[in-house]
């Protein structure tokens, strides 16, 4: 039996509401392997989403664009610290570690780090491309 590369990945978006208000949304990604995050937005006093953190299938938190706004919004999200590094990287220390460079590399380009900061939801597509990637390993 040889093993075959996964060279695509599907993804159904579902809005996570309380009180008919959106509070995030919940990614699931199939191929070979299926994966579940939940984006958590943060948002300012006037309602203003101003960030998010991702939380695996395992309700464990793993990555925010601030880790300043951390404060889980629901009391079923469970914080743990980071893992200690491992050998072999696990999905989500993948999904930081794309996502940050995806980051890093936009704001390393003047003209992506302004279109970035004027475009809602431009840093949670470079999250959810990260996702994506690294489910496709």
């Amino acid at each position: 039996m040889t093993a075959t590369k996964v060279t695509s990945v599907g993804y159904a978006t579902y809005p996570v509401t309380v009180d008919n208000k959106i509070i995030g949304y919940l990614w699931n990604f199939y191929g070979s392997t299926k994966r579940s995050i939940f984006q958590e937005f943060k948002f300012d006093k006037l309602g203003k989403v101003i960030g998010f953190s991702l939380w695996n299938d395992e309700n464990k938190f793993f990555l925010s664009t601030n880790d300043e706004l951390y404060k889980p919004q629901s009391s079923a999200l469970i914080y743990n610290n980071p893992a200690p590094k491992l050998l072999k990287e696990t999905y989500e220390e993948c999904v930081v570690r794309v996502y940050g460079a995806a980051k890093a590399a936009c704001e390393a380009d003047p003209t992506c780090d302004m279109m970035c900061d004027f475009t809602p939801g431009c840093h949670a597509c470079m999250a959810v491309a990260a996702a994506a990637a690294c489910a496709l390993n």
